[in-house]
């Protein structure tokens, strides 16, 4: 009876082949992580309890929705590109090119949060450093998902692994299709707050106009901003009293900008 039990004890032990292979596996389908040890490893578990405990506090208290997904988006950001290398051959250590990435899209949120509601109401006639910054946070995430989704989505002989690996892979595509549709989903309080903003916006912008006529003075980037304006008025917020009261702003940009043009 001993001898059986130890037999299927060596029987159940792991090699470190199997290990081996076991771990290629796991980096084939979530791409190679890094180890982390000494004061990095602290670091990074510190940036990770850090992004907890901020998603445990929008649980427990209000966060305005952009606020919150700027905030995500930069911790994620970072702990992707810390924990997962940019290649096999740099893994368990932190060089320079996964640190300085991070930090640029970390500056590129900020400077989004720092530009305010104004960032949110020009987004259909961006500035030229939106439209830069934007052009490279893109590149980041992209990166970022290249470095954590492994080689999970190649596509590999037409035998059965890899047809169990399709469905596994369109699965998680129509989960991540799920998850976008929920986050495009937006708040209808803060959509109608955003037209609010927008029409509040207007009437400032023709308040400085009739300033500048009183005062004996045009600027041209006033007009400027208000054809740009014109044309976000035109924008529906699903309000019919909101969007009337819109229209009527529209119709005061658009008679000013007229006379201004007939001038």
């Amino acid at each position: 009876m001993a001898e059986q039990l130890n037999a299927g004890a060596e029987a159940q032990v792991i090699t470190e082949e199997q290990l081996r292979k076991a771990e290629e596996y796991v980096q084939q389908e979530e791409g190679a992580a890094n180890r982390l040890s000494g004061w990095v490893g602290v670091a990074v578990t510190a940036i990770a309890v850090a992004m907890t405990l901020f998603h445990l506090y929008a649980a427990y208290d209000i966060v305005p929705t952009i606020p919150l997904r700027y905030t995500h988006v930069a911790f994620v950001l970072v702990l992707s590109f810390l924990l997962f290398p940019v290649s096999d051959r740099f893994r368990n250590r932190i060089q320079w090119f996964d640190v300085l990435p991070p930090l640029i899209g970390v500056a590129t949120i900020i400077y989004a949060l720092m530009q305010g509601d104004d960032f949110t109401d020009r987004a259909a006639v961006p500035e030229k450093w939106d439209v830069i910054l934007g052009a490279i946070f893109i590149v980041l995430v992209l990166e970022a998902a290249r470095r954590t989704t492994g080689s999970g989505f190649v596509v590999g002989n037409d035998n059965a692994p890899s047809q169990t690996s399709a469905a596994a892979s369109a699965a998680a595509l129509n989960s991540i299709d799920a998850l976008l549709a929920l986050q495009g989903v937006e708040d209808a309080v803060e959509r109608r707050r955003r037209f609010a903003r927008r029409g509040a916006k207007a009437l400032d912008m023709l308040d400085a106009l009739k300033l500048e006529i009183l005062e004996g003075r045009m600027d041209v980037g006033t007009l400027s901003k208000l054809e740009a304006m014109l044309g976000e008025l035109t924008e529906r917020s699903g309000e019919s009293r909101l969007d009337e009261t819109l229209d009527a702003i529209g119709v005061r940009v658009a008679v000013e900008l007229a006379k201004r043009r007939a001038q």
